[in-house]
């Protein structure tokens, strides 16, 4: 169906973090946590309220060209 659109089918290795734009987020989520243990769920939860909103955007528009 993609062909008979005119699409061209990219496939990418099965790990390849670094062509991911989520990888990003999660390294910077990570970044925050490592050597941390949050013992209670509402820990984990106050740590991604206050983290989230400073996470920066990856640019997409990288991976495209």
């Amino acid at each position: 169906q993609a062909a008979k659109a005119g699409l061209l089918l990219e496939y990418l290795p099965s790990y390849a973090p670094e062509m991911n734009p989520l990888e990003q987020c999660w390294r910077q989520v990570n970044e925050g946590r490592a050597n941390k243990l949050y013992r209670t769920l509402s820990e984990l939860k106050a740590y991604l309220t206050s983290k989230l909103p400073t996470l920066h955007s990856p640019r997409i528009y990288e991976y495209l060209c």
